[in-house]
């Protein structure tokens, strides 16, 4: 702790030469200190196939959408807060059942051949019927629509069914105002509309691309893509809204580039080669090899490379088929809880890169600094519990339990490290064996919708900083009536009338104490019938280039591009910036 606390004092790390700064060849000229130009480049582990924002379901695919969309609002990365996107200003009714967005009038959305003329049109409230309305259509299996709109907006229920023409809560009461209402007060929903699925979408490019469109409002426009690398290549958008406090037009970089790699050890030889921006994810192992190796040039300012760490607003666990045996039975997930070691699997599969989910499903992260962690009982690891509560459910010694499916998604190799060391831990403890499949991350999602294995690898990255975005993954509301239907994002199709009522009443209390203290306790209920196997929190080792200014680590791991520049400071001006004398 002595060592990771003096790393984020020094937040430098050096022991190559620093990036060249990228040739604006666009020539555009700021005020300030800020710099225009260059070639931002990241990457993600993996490739990017569902870009459609409507239907994004990973991490990678939402951090490329989030620089080509916008919605009416989005984060400040700075501190999670919510502030304007395409909206001017927002206003909530005085029973917190009505939100009125004024929407600005000089968005305009990227130039493109869907339009007349090719040039990009004025954004305006229909566009966002619209585009609610494309969340909440009936014509597909979207996810995303079932824990943002259904149980929320008055109508998106009868309109996704097919029962409605429009979603009746969603209302345009002039060109530049749109009207949302909710099925009952939730302070939260305004985090909602920041989500990636939220954004505004032309119909015009949706009439010509479908799923395949890429045309938005954001900072940056779609350029090109790499079929076969999965490298995703954006430019910015000339006419974008925003401006900075320099009256400066946002974005400064040129372009972004996001591409692929296979392995977290081939993106820092990326990263070492100045191929890439920054990496994030990297393996703790990794880190502590390069502090060992460079500690002698902690000093120098300014730094060439810059190290920070944050604790995620992320956590990794298996969930179970609740639908048929071994797994209906409550004994044996919770056996299977306690049979795990999860020190060792941070220690023997993660390189010590990860914090041991000790409480539940909510990781304890700064920015949920006022929920009740101690009111939650997570699992140790307790072989002869496990043993014991094996035995109850009927199968001593692991004799006549069923072989288990396990499936994974491949992502590096990390998924199959974790799933070997818990099927090693599962045998020696209860006598368990499990057969793993491996397949791609939207072929998981898939299959757990459907219910397709006992056991599913799985994590959740929160949408927005509140503990109901964890939660809600357990809400019954989201589980259908048949078998036959797909459930998600509670896809252990979990059900439980407590939980349930104290998770509805949580998310409706406009008091934040008694808030926390509902959701609280619909976790603990949750936790005792463990339909999960909690596993670890995440924690992101971001390693930066020193020419990368104005960039905000935060718990979502939200980035926003537009205002990441590129300039190599003096010492004077790293010490300015640093508060240093």
């Amino acid at each position: 702790m002595v060592n990771k606390f003096l790393i984020l004092i020094a937040a430098v790390l050096m022991f190559s030469c620093g990036e060249n700064q990228e040739k604006d060849t666009l020539e555009r000229q700021p005020k300030g200190k800020f710099v225009y130009g260059g070639n931002i480049k990241t990457a993600g582990n993996e490739k990017y196939f569902d870009l459609f924002p409507v239907e994004i379901v990973s991490m990678s695919a939402a951090r490329v959408s989030q620089q080509i969309h916008e919605g009416l609002v989005k984060f400040n990365p700075n501190d999670l807060t919510i502030i304007n996107a395409v909206a001017e200003s927002w206003e909530k009714s005085a029973d917190d059942l009505v939100y009125t967005f004024s929407i600005k009038k000089n968005v305009f959305f990227h130039d493109d051949p869907c339009f007349e003329n090719g040039k990009g049109r004025q954004v305006n409230a229909h566009d966002f019927i619209y585009s609610f309305e494309l969340l909440c259509g009936n014509n597909r299996n979207n996810s995303n629509y079932e824990y943002l709109f259904k149980e929320q907006v008055v109508g998106a229920k009868s309109f996704h069914s097919g029962h409605a023409k429009s979603i009746e809560g969603i209302i345009a009461l002039d060109d530049f105002t749109l009207s949302i209402t909710l099925v009952s007060p939730n302070p939260t929903f305004i985090y909602s509309l920041a989500s990636p699925a939220c954004v505004v979408i032309p119909k015009e490019a949706y009439e010509k691309y479908e799923t395949n469109l890429m045309v938005g409002v954001g900072a940056f426009a779609f350029s090109n893509e790499d079929p076969v690398t999965g490298t995703v290549y954006l430019k910015y958008h000339p006419r974008y809204h925003l401006f900075d406090e320099e009256n400066n037009r946002l974005p400064y970089a040129d372009s972004l580039t996001f591409k692929y790699y296979e392995s977290k050890l081939d993106e820092y030889d990326a990263f070492a080669s100045k191929k890439l921006s920054f990496i994030d994810g990297l393996p703790s192992s990794k880190v502590a090899e390069i502090l060992q190796e460079n500690i002698n040039n902690f000093e120098t300012k300014p730094p060439i490379y810059e190290l920070k760490i944050e604790p995620e607003a992320m956590t990794q666990y298996y969930e179970f088929n609740m639908t048929k045996p071994p797994f209906d039975n409550v004994l044996v997930r919770q056996a299977f809880n306690y049979a795990i070691n999860r020190p060792k699997i941070i220690d023997n599969a993660l390189n010590g890169q990860g914090i041991e989910a000790r409480y539940g499903l909510v990781p304890k992260i700064r920015a949920f600094s006022d929920y009740p962690f101690e009111e939650i009982q997570g699992y140790n690891y307790n072989p002869e519990k496990a043993q014991e509560l094996l035995a109850l459910a009927g199968y001593p010694h692991g004799e006549n339990f069923p072989t288990v499916s396990l499936e994974i998604n491949s992502g590096g190799n990390v998924n199959n490290k974790v799933a070997a060391e818990i099927e090693r831990q599962l045998k020696t403890v209860l006598n368990v064996n499990v057969s793993r499949s491996t397949v791609s991350f939207l072929q998981k999602i898939e299959d757990s919708k459907y219910a397709k294995a006992d056991i599913f690898r799985s994590a959740w990255i929160a949408d927005f900083p509140s503990p109901e975005n964890f939660l809600m993954i357990c809400h019954g509301a989201n589980v259908p009536s048949s078998a036959s239907l797909p459930s998600y994002p509670n896809t252990m199709r979990y059900v439980n009338a407590t939980f349930d009522s104290l998770y509805e009443a949580g998310i409706a209390s406009s008091d934040a104490s008694e808030k926390m203290r509902l959701l609280a306790q619909a976790e603990k209920t949750m936790m005792e019938e463990a339909p999960m196997m909690m596993l670890w929190y995440g924690e992101d080792y971001k390693i930066i280039h020193s020419n990368v200014q104005n960039y905000h680590h935060n718990a979502l791991n939200f980035i926003d591009f537009s205002r990441i520049y590129l300039k190599q400071l003096t010492e004077e001006e790293y010490k300015e910036i640093k508060g240093l004398e």
